[in-house]
């Protein structure tokens, strides 16, 4: 008797790629049938979550129905749908959808996660929620991390908020404090007053349409910052409509605090948070770009350093400085760096850190205003030289003046005394330069005495030249008289 196992294992190592390889060739398969679930079932899922979109009701009723087809003939069943559009979910089976009553509660929506975010579906925004927390207990550095570790954040929206946390945590590791040892004192108001206000995150919402209907032009901008602290690197997305109303929404933002070992200098954290721009400028365009066309791909920097050092040639630059230069010039994104005023610059606060309370109304985190301007009110590109610009790498070369030989040749009263000691010097280079069993034998031989009187020749030789010529020392070998 024969028993065959029909269904993939959890829990193996092979598992994960097993399921995603069948999907993927169950969207080759079935391309020409299904030619928009195919599409999304190459790109759009993740394990076995689908999360994917259309440009209106009508393309999102057809792709629904090619997704319940092409993984019909592979043996799926779809399940816990979720649409912002109830006609969407009109003809599934309750027992299908995520939430049958999603849509009779608006004013009090219940958030789904989808993978990990918080998402409603009838008001169709992201938001964020922060769940038992007791702002009056004991708080410990263990407790620090675990409240920390809850903000779930993978596009970074709160950028600022879960930096300010960042930077908290790394103030108590260099004060030494074990995992359980009560705070006190400045750490403990300051933590306090974080956390007191970090149910305020809840009241952010995020929309998840990033373009408006029909066809516009769309640009993509980055800026990057940076403190003593850290830094930190935002993106935004920018669409034209054909009324010529321009909307700005943030897509994706990260940071990163400085470290501790080697500290950096300003203009350096400047460079790493524009080496960061420059990767979360391609992360966008690879996941955005074959449904989005942009038009231009902007970076926007406060530095006037950074900006030279951009400007320079990679060979003159210091290793740090050079390898990060050359690694944003390598971006397969074509970005195009302007400079921006400080204070008109949106990661400013995500490289400085800042309490839920204040992000909320943010005047630049969301969105400049200025953005939303024709581009000639937009900052001016002005980047002054600056002098002296700092990582140059320093070549110190220091001219020796070649010695004369007369001096030797004074110190002998003979031809003979000359060549041993001539002979001498040349083995002793001669041996350094060479391993033990290449090197010459103690006693002098007649054939390095030989090539100590031709050194003296040689030398004698050129210097007569020289002197018949009347020029200086130093003569290139290529000279047509060198060899003769």
């Amino acid at each position: 008797m024969a028993y065959e196992l029909n269904t993939n294992t959890y829990g193996l190592k092979s598992s994960p790629f097993i399921a995603i390889r069948t999907l993927l060739e169950l969207a080759e398969r079935e391309r020409l049938d299904f030619p928009r679930a195919a599409a999304v079932l190459s790109s759009d899922i993740y394990v076995d979550d689908i999360c994917t979109g259309a440009a209106n009701e009508k393309e999102a009723l057809l792709l629904r129905d090619e997704l319940i087809g092409i993984l019909r003939a592979g043996g799926y069943e779809l399940r816990k749908w979720v649409s912002n559009s109830p006609a969407l979910l009109d003809g599934l089976p309750k027992e299908h959808q995520q939430d049958p009553h999603l849509f009779q509660n608006v004013d009090n929506p219940d958030a789904i996660a989808v993978l990990g975010v918080q998402y409603q579906p009838a008001q169709d925004v992201f938001t964020f929620s922060v769940q038992d927390l007791d702002i009056s207990r004991v708080w410990t550095k263990r407790l620090v991390l675990s409240t920390v570790a809850r903000i779930f954040d993978p596009n970074g929206w709160l950028t600022p908020v879960v930096f300010w946390a960042k930077c908290f945590l790394q103030k108590l590791w260099l004060e030494n404090l074990t995992w359980d040892i009560p705070l006190n004192g400045e750490l403990l108001l300051a933590w306090s007053r974080f956390v007191s206000s970090l149910p305020d995150i809840q009241l952010v919402k995020i929309e998840r349409k990033l373009l408006p209907a029909g066809k516009c032009r769309v640009t993509l901008h980055g800026f990057c910052d940076a403190s003593e602290l850290g830094y930190a690197a935002a993106v935004y997305i920018r669409a034209v409509d054909r009324n010529g109303s321009v909307t700005v929404r943030l897509v994706i933002a990260k940071s990163k605090v400085a470290p501790i070992r080697s500290r950096l200098t300003i203009p350096k954290l400047e460079l790493s948070g524009a080496a960061l721009l420059s990767r979360l400028l391609n992360h966008v365009v690879s996941t955005l770009g074959q449904t989005v066309a942009f038009e231009k791909i902007y970076a926007w920097t406060d530095s006037q350093i950074v900006l030279c050092w951009l400007r320079a040639s990679v060979h003159a630059l210091e290793v740090f400085v050079a390898n990060r230069v050359s690694q944003i010039r390598d971006s397969t994104a074509v970005i195009n760096w302007r400079n921006v005023p400080g204070d008109l610059n949106p990661a400013d606060c995500a490289s400085r850190g800042c309490e839920s309370s204040v992000i909320l109304s943010h005047p630049l985190w969301w969105g400049p205003v200025w953005l939303c301007e024709p581009e000639g009110c937009w900052p001016h590109n002005i980047v002054d030289p600056v002098e002296p610009l700092p990582g140059l790498r320093v070549l110190a070369v220091e001219s020796e003046p070649k010695q004369n030989l007369d001096e030797l040749l004074d110190r002998f009263s003979s031809l003979d005394k000359l060549l041993g000691v001539t002979g001498w010097l040349k083995r002793f280079i001669h041996n350094t330069r060479n391993k033990s069993d290449r090197r010459f034998s103690p006693v002098l031989t007649p054939e390095e005495r030989r090539e100590a009187l031709l050194f003296w020749a040689v030398d004698y030789e050129m210097r007569s030249y020289l002197m018949r010529l009347d020029i200086p020392f130093c003569c290139p070998r290529t000279a047509s008289w060198y060899d003769s």
